[in-house]
């Protein structure tokens, strides 16, 4: 948009402290805007499925201190990209089962 390269901007915001400063605020108020819509999605009881990837989120992301972790396992790699609902169970634990083998050692 500004018709410069990324490390131009780069460079601005080390050498102006005061627009360092105006950018981590932006961050800041976007992670605020972020975060609450999580923490709304919490409590969507209306939507179950949404509430548990919020809470899910939540959790692996404020949750760490309490043993909750940002790796994810296969299914859910497969669910961010692949809509398994789709699926019968029976497919479900074969496509498992097949990624599995797969899996590098």
């Amino acid at each position: 948009m500004l018709g410069c390269s990324p490390s131009t901007i780069t460079n601005y915001i080390e050498r102006h402290p005061e627009i360092a400063e105006a950018a981590t605020e932006i961050q800041e108020e976007r992670l605020d805007i972020a975060e609450t819509v999580v923490i709304r999605n919490l409590g969507r009881d209306d939507a179950p499925a949404l509430q548990f990837k919020a809470a899910t989120y939540y959790l692996r992301t404020k949750g760490r201190s309490r043993g909750y972790s940002m790796s994810l396992t296969t299914r859910e790699k497969l669910e961010l990209q692949y809509d398994l609902t789709r699926l019968s169970p029976e497919e479900k634990r074969t496509l498992l089962e097949l990624l599995n083998k797969a899996k590098k050692p």
